[in-house]
């Protein structure tokens, strides 16, 4: 049975594991026994210490019964009140990359030093060598194989100073950067990055104590001055640092040392092989060779070369080595050039290509490559840029969490580029691209993000032009990212997230809306609207518990200035009440609602066919379908009238769901191929697919099962491209219902039980 100073002593023990190191919580621990023992409560408060303790002797060891105390420590702190530090663990490590060739041994070597036990205390591996040599796909391959190791977090930070501030206040100026990224990805919920730079240290290292077993990657480090003062100093943090610097080892004296070299023929050959297969490369072994013998062993000019063949099968290799010959400036390939990937391009991807030798920093936007093409058209550019990735010349970039396109050039890339075609254009035109770039940049600038979310992204969205809201969203992120104004990149993403909500990518969606809750003030409205968003798909998924409750925390934080969204909330929330079984409360929740609005007015107008979607949801929960009926009607005409295409269909689809349960199925069909018809028009697949889910219940209620299972089975799939999980297995389990109805051996109990599993109890 759980004592008062049981609760108090786990608490406190909780707290002191995960902020002290050993030492400190062996003088710790005595202390709380002779606490306990003062205040004769020695048994528990003893118990309590002993777990405690042993579980942080062994929490980094491979002794087999870690996992017991790990499991009774748990157990224990459960029992006395003790509960787990309430944050989202970052899993920021980028995509996990093809098989390394060559690298296995540095792959094994590098996974088992971090995984190592011992005395504890952080652990560090520097990887040194020249550029494109394959440094960070090996820190990043290495950093997925031990990430279990690593449960409080993953981080992948790039920490390269720029040119133009390559001094000692640059360094500090990058220092401070790299910390605050560190500590947004750590902090919990109400907790902000401090501005002051010793501030910021002092949270970066209360957090290292906070979160004692996180990963980092430290990628690209080129100034000396910059790490060392932040590599982790506690807890069982591991780092991995790459760098190009022969003299950082110095720097960091208790580092794991990994120096790469190139790889050898054999390995090279055998990335080759992968790419283009063994026929080819047995037939053209020579020219085959005379590749390798250019690459010089380094692993990112090879892939770029096989990626660029793979997708050639009949391209001679002889005539890519004399093509290379004549489109490189000197006439032929240099050792460790990516010319042969470079002829390859057809004439617009080589102008794009030479166009980044302006360029001071590796990172570029679709803008950007615009400004240097003398284009107008961004997504022209974003489509060149998106040819050069496909061939490898490029990259995406990391950290790119709002979803707005972001290329950068590796740093051999860059250097290639800047070293081949620096000096192709004359001085002329050089400084008139880069003026146009500037000028490009100061009209960026000049814009405003907020004022145009409406009209660039909620309005498109609300008359049905999908593809444009989605862009107007993506263009928003990436303006406020460039301003650097955390209220309006908050607002920014939060416009994403409800963009990315709406057709049906709640994974995508869910990631942005808490990224602008990161960014945003606590009563501000990027929160707001992001915490509406959550609550949303929470209802899409029928969680409606955690839907009603992240809509009254936003309904809680809107200010009373902002009206429209304290409607749009109560709009919302009307509707989880009335599925979640609640009618009587959602039909005041609408008439609240309508309050707001008042009667005749322009905010009125405008939200009307909302309020009316929600209250005939509202009525009919309240078995008035008449009503509902009459409600949903009106709401059509309303949304018609102002050329509201997108409720125009999900109103469609609402009334077809009032004829459905009123019996009246063909007219519920009828009403449902118009939802879709106007789905289909917008390319809104997240609709159409709730579109035939609906005519799949109409069909089996009247008994059409063949017509049943057709619909369901592309409901069923288009539902895979989305995180509505709960909608894809309700899609199965009517197909299972369809297939059992025409033929029961067609439907195994295996594939009905895969059907429901996993459904979410919490439905009305």
């Amino acid at each position: 049975m759980q004592t008062p100073t049981r609760a108090r002593t786990g608490r406190a023990i909780a707290w002191a594991s995960s902020t002290f190191g050993r030492s400190d919580l062996m003088l710790f621990g005595t202390v709380a026994v002779l606490t306990a023992i003062y205040r004769q409560h020695f048994l528990p408060g003893l118990v309590t210490v002993i777990l405690y303790f042993l579980w942080i002797l062994v929490r980094d060891s491979v002794w087999p019964g870690r996992r017991g105390i790990a499991h009774l420590v748990d157990w224990y702190s459960a029992s006395a009140g003790v509960r787990p530090r309430d944050y989202l663990v970052p899993r920021e490590l980028p995509p996990v990359l093809p098989k390394l060739v060559g690298r296995e041994q540095e792959v094994d070597l590098i996974s088992a030093h971090l995984r190592r036990a011992g005395a504890g205390g952080p652990r560090l591996v520097l990887i040194e060598g020249e550029p494109g040599i394959g440094k960070t796909s090996l820190a990043i391959q290495t950093g997925h194989a031990v990430a279990e190791h690593f449960p409080d977090g993953q981080l992948f930070v790039q920490v390269k100073v720029p040119r133009s501030e390559f001094t000692r206040e640059g360094a500090a100026k990058a220092r401070h950067a790299v910390v605050g990224r560190i500590v947004s990805a750590l902090r919990g919920p109400g907790e902000n990055v401090a501005d002051a730079p010793d501030d910021r240290l002092r949270q970066y290292r209360h957090m290292v104590r906070l979160r004692p077993r996180v990963l980092i990657i430290f990628d690209a480090v080129n100034h000396p001055d910059v790490l060392p003062s932040i590599v982790p100093q506690g807890g069982s943090w591991g780092a991995i640092v790459t760098t190009q610097l022969r003299g950082l080892s110095d720097r960091l004296p208790k580092a794991y040392r990994v120096r790469l070299e190139g790889l050898d023929s054999a390995a090279s050959v055998r990335l080759l092989r992968g790419a283009v297969g063994d026929q080819r490369v047995a037939s053209e072994d020579a020219q085959i060779r005379q590749i390798v013998g250019a690459a010089a062993g380094k692993p990112i000019p090879l892939q770029a070369i096989a990626t660029s063949l793979a997708a050639r099968p009949h391209l001679r290799l002889s005539d890519l080595i004399e093509q290379a010959k004549e489109s490189g400036p000197s006439g032929t390939p240099s050792p460790g050039s990516l010319d042969l990937s470079y002829a390859l391009l057809t004439d617009e991807e080589q102008r794009a290509f030479r166009r980044l030798a302006l360029l001071d920093e590796r990172h570029f936007t679709g803008w950007m490559l615009a400004a240097l093409l003398d284009a107008e058209d961004e997504s022209h550019a974003i489509r060149i840029a998106h040819r050069l990735l496909n061939a490898d010349l490029i990259e995406r970039s990391w950290n790119d969490a709002g979803g707005a396109p972001r290329f950068a050039l590796s740093s051999t890339v860059h250097d290639h580029v800047r070293a081949r075609f620096g000096t192709a254009l004359s001085d002329k035109e050089r400084r008139r691209l880069l003026d146009r770039l500037e000028r490009a940049k100061a009209g960026r600038q000049k814009q405003r993000t907020v004022p145009g979310l409406r009209e660039k992204v909620y309005a498109p969205l609300i008359e049905g032009r999908l593809t444009t809201a989605l862009h107007g969203a993506r263009q928003a992120v990436a303006l406020a990212k460039e301003q650097g104004e955390s209220l309006g990149e908050s607002r920014a993403l939060a416009a994403f997230a409800y963009v990315c909500g709406e057709l049906g990518s709640f994974d995508l969606a869910r990631e942005t809306a808490l990224a602008a809750i990161a960014k945003g003030a606590r009563r501000g409205r990027g929160t707001v609207r992001a915490l509406r968003t959550l609550g949303r798909m929470e209802r899409r998924t029928r969680r409606f518990t955690p839907a009603e409750k992240l809509l009254r925390d936003a309904l809680d934080r809107a200010t009373e200035r902002d009206t429209a969204e304290t409607v749009r909330l109560r709009l919302e929330l009307c509707v989880v009440q009335a599925l979640a079984g609640s009618p009587r409360e959602a039909l005041a929740t609408s008439d609240e609602a309508a309050r707001l609005c008042g009667d005749g007015t322009e905010m009125d107008r405008r939200h009307r066919p909302g309020l009316l979607w929600a209250r005939s949801i509202a009525l009919e929960a309240d078995n008035r379908l008449e009503a509902a009926r009459a409600a949903a009607t009106d709401a059509w005409y309303g949304a018609d009238a102002l050329g509201q295409r997108l409720w125009m269909a999900w109103l469609w689809h609402r009334r077809a769901e009032i004829e459905l349960a009123a019996g009246n199925r063909e007219t519920a069909l009828g009403f449902g191929f118009r939802a879709i018809g106007l789905f289909g028009e917008m390319e809104h697949r997240y609709g159409k697919a709730h579109g035939r889910l609906l005519l799949g219940r109409c069909h089996l209620c009247a008994g059409r099962s063949d017509e049943a299972s057709r619909v369901l089975e592309e409901a069923a799939v288009d539902f895979v491209n989305c995180s509505d999980r709960w909608a894809r297995n309700e899609a199965l389990r009517l197909l299972a219902a369809a297939r059992a109805a025409t033929d029961p051996s067609s439907c195994p109990p295996r594939e009905q039980s895969d059907a429901v599993s996993g459904l979410p109890t919490d439905r009305p």
